[in-house]
């Protein structure tokens, strides 16, 4: 299922910022316990977007689940060394990120995807890079530990024949929204960042521009959408709880659905947990570059992430080929 513009202005016309936020339907008598579900998240991010509303709205609860944030990160390396410790029971983050530890013998698996790359992108002033040719030799701000930069990295070298470092000279910084602000006090050229970091930053300098679209390039030359943030979960959670990723799915499916239908009261609690102001998020919806696209990883999906594993294998993101293993789904 995929929350495009369309959706959103179908939603905006329809006057949907009304309506309070539900604690979900109650349990019933002598209904077993919810499994307690243990999630990390991100002071600003698709995380706090995402996860904040299902929970508010209980649809965890409509399946037979309790997803608790119980701690909120601003370095994304943190957020995902953590998750890959064990900390948490389930995370939200880039499924490239995700493949990489597993390859690497972290036992988690992928049980869903949520977003497109539509979300990524390269932002500069007004008076930046006017095309992606015309990065070349331009300072860019970037998260060079991510999983994001990387994936980046291999479409700009293998679609633009431009390499990160070489070509393009790069400045480490600890998350996007940092690289946004760089680029804001002209100490960047170029920020490569993610959402909601990429409309704050049009927003505070409106006009400013993105230059490159990690989903938009992936889709010019394969044809098809290209997967960004997922859940992941730890095998051991997954082991223990017999079928809780078909109950999350239909949770997360919920969320998207609603999301679809809600903008503006989503927009309304994201701002609030974020404590930022409600016009970014909402220009990252209506723009289109936030699209939701929830789906368990099988059938045309995973054909489809196996399509993309393969790809950035070759290109060199990650080490080799990626096994079924990766992608859960309880049978």
């Amino acid at each position: 299922m995929t929350l495009r513009r369309r959706d959103f202005l179908r939603a905006a016309a329809g006057g949907l910022a009304g309506g309070a936020l539900s604690s979900g339907r109650p349990r019933r008598a002598g209904a077993a316990a919810p499994i307690r579900v243990s999630s990390p998240s991100l002071t600003i991010g698709i995380a706090s977007i995402f996860t904040g509303y299902l929970t508010a709205k209980g649809f965890d609860r409509e399946q037979g689940l309790e997803v608790v944030t119980e701690q909120a990160y601003v370095d994304p390396n943190t957020y995902y060394g953590d998750f890959v410790a064990g900390r948490f029971d389930i995370a939200i983050g880039s499924w490239d990120t995700f493949a990489a530890r597993y390859l690497q013998g972290v036992p988690i698996r992928l049980v869903s995807t949520v977003t497109t790359a539509d979300l990524v992108g390269i932002l500069v002033r007004k008076d930046g890079p006017k095309s992606v040719a015309e990065l070349r030799g331009k300072q860019m701000a970037a998260p060079k530990a991510t999983g994001t930069y990387r994936l980046i990295g291999a479409l700009l070298k293998r679609f633009h024949n431009l390499t990160l470092e070489t070509d393009i000279p790069v400045l480490n910084v600890p998350s996007p929204a940092t690289a946004v602000t760089y680029v804001l006090a002209d100490r960047a050229d170029g920020a490569l960042a993610w959402e909601p970091s990429l409309s704050l930053g049009l927003q505070k300098q409106p006009d400013a521009r993105i230059v490159y679209n990690l989903g938009e390039d992936y889709r010019a030359h394969t044809k098809e959408a290209l997967y960004f943030f997922s859940f992941a979960a730890q095998k051991a959670f997954l082991d223990r709880n017999p079928g809780v990723d078909q109950r999350l799915v239909a949770a997360f499916k919920r969320t998207s659905e609603a999301l679809a239908r809600n903008v503006d009261e989503a927009v309304a609690l994201a701002a609030k947990t974020m404590k930022i102001e409600e016009e970014p998020i909402r220009l990252a919806f209506k723009s289109g570059r936030i699209a939701l696209s929830v789906d368990a990883p099988v059938g045309a999906t995973r054909d489809a992430l196996r399509r993309q594993c393969d790809f950035f294998t070759e290109s060199g993101v990650l080490p080799k080929k990626v096994d079924d293993g990766f992608f859960h789904v309880s049978r």
